[in-house]
């Protein structure tokens, strides 16, 4: 039987063969579809409706294979936007059966869900709502189905009743690990504080480090509005209560805490940062420091989560600090979200110019002349300015000349013309 938005059916080629709803000018797989779609004389304007109907065929096809259906859904995402308000109601339909029978075809459902993700409309809310609700086999594809819908509601949904009830019944009941986060991170996203926080804090006790980490994350996020759950977090910096405290707490306290339990504490005490509780800065800045890497960088990601209830300034010091990192990554990530704050964070600048853009690690001082791009201190970059155009490495020399354009443009070179050498001297 064919899709309902099928058109032309007389034109149908053999039943089950992939993209074969319909022969013509584009050709009757995925690949020769692909290729047409390429090829700008080959394919007709995105305001014909051909070639949206037959990559939709291509997601419905029970036989397309994980290529095909990422094939399809990044060539549907230009051709819906262009699509009129008809074509489109009818497409968003068709996607809805998809997502409908995720049971019997997870892959295609996926890539349905992502699709209404990226393409951010509203209707495609209440069929996500309903496959990430349903009750579907244990497997890793019914359970990609679901963590893709769950992701796609915090993009495009609403705050409306049945849909975070949706949300919270995910993130208390479904057995996938990666659904249950997803829907922590759409409640923050899309839930009043009053609905989001219980669920968070019970997330608190999930017996999956990563969806207690990410709980940890979503109150950070909230801030100030969590203020209800500062005894809680509270408790748990303070070692009175086990992130993961329903199982076994006893025979746990006799066991020092794990990575995961650490991770989660980090993003307890950014939290408490945000919300604008003393001890929450002294419990952070202890696990910026720990020893063990991955601990650090959760609290790296800890603190950029809390940055709106800690405020740019505090933020800004706390990253300036990590620029004395061991590890490069962090270094560069530090760089990267100050680049992000931009010039509200200029005041942390002064004390990190030159360790920075001297860096051993290239990605480093490619990361610094970004930062210091945003944050638009000539002042302190343009007299180091020179020796990163001469830096040995290509991508470092980029990022110099980007910045010497934008410098250029405002006219802020006078000092780096008095520390450049002749043309014909050293180094040049």
């Amino acid at each position: 039987m064919l899709p309902p938005w099928s058109v032309t059916p007389a034109c149908a080629g053999p039943k089950g063969a992939p993209g074969s709803l319909r022969s013509g000018r584009l050709g009757a797989t995925p690949a020769a579809l692909l290729a047409a779609t390429l090829l700008g004389s080959a394919a007709p304007s995105p305001k014909d409706p051909e070639p949206l109907w037959r990559w939709l065929d291509v997601i419905a096809e029970p036989t397309s294979d994980w290529e095909d259906l990422s094939r399809a859904r990044n060539a549907l995402l230009p051709l819906l936007r262009e699509a009129d308000a008809a074509a489109l109601e009818r497409a968003l339909a068709a996607l809805a059966r998809v997502l409908e029978d995720a049971e019997a075809h997870p892959s295609a459902a996926e890539a349905a869900a992502e699709l209404a993700g990226r393409l951010g409309h509203p209707a495609a809310t209440l069929p996500l709502s309903r496959l990430l609700t349903a009750r579907l086999p244990r497997t890793d594809q019914h359970a990609a189905a679901q963590q893709a819908a769950a992701r796609a509601i915090g993009r495009v949904g609403t705050g409306a009743p049945a849909i975070t009830a949706g949300l919270q019944d995910a993130a208390a009941r479904s057995p996938h690990p990666g659904v249950r986060g997803e829907a922590l991170e759409a409640l923050v996203r899309l839930a009043p504080v009053e609905v989001a926080v219980p669920a968070l804090l019970s997330a608190l006790a999930d017996p999956v480090g990563e969806v207690r980490y990410l709980a940890s994350l979503g109150l950070a996020r909230v801030g100030p509005r969590a203020a209800s759950a500062a005894p809680h977090l509270r408790a748990l910096l303070d070692g009175k209560a086990r992130p993961h405290g329903h199982f076994l707490a006893w025979i746990e306290a006799q066991y020092p805490r794990d990575a995961d339990d650490l991770r989660c504490m980090a993003g307890a005490a950014a939290a408490l940062l945000a919300i604008g509780d003393g001890a929450g800065r002294e419990a952070l800045e202890r696990y910026l420091d720990h020893p063990d890497w991955l601990v650090r960088q959760s609290a790296l990601e800890a603190l950029w989560a809390a940055r709106e209830g800690a405020g740019i300034g505090l933020t800004a010091t706390l990253l300036a600090v990590r620029l004395e990192d061991p590890a490069s990554a962090l270094r560069a990530r530090a760089l990267e979200q100050l680049r992000i704050l931009g010039r509200p964070a200029a005041r942390a600048w002064p004390g990190v110019t030159e360790r920075a853009l001297q860096d051993p690690d290239p990605e480093v001082r490619a990361a610094a002349l970004r930062a210091a791009s945003a944050m638009e201190r000539p002042d302190l970059v343009v007299p180091l300015l020179a020796d990163r155009l001469r830096d040995p490495h290509a991508a470092v020399r980029e990022e110099a000349d980007r910045l010497l354009a934008r410098l250029a443009r405002r006219g802020d070179l006078g000092a780096l013309v008095e520390a450049t050498p002749p043309a014909d001297g050293p180094g040049w």
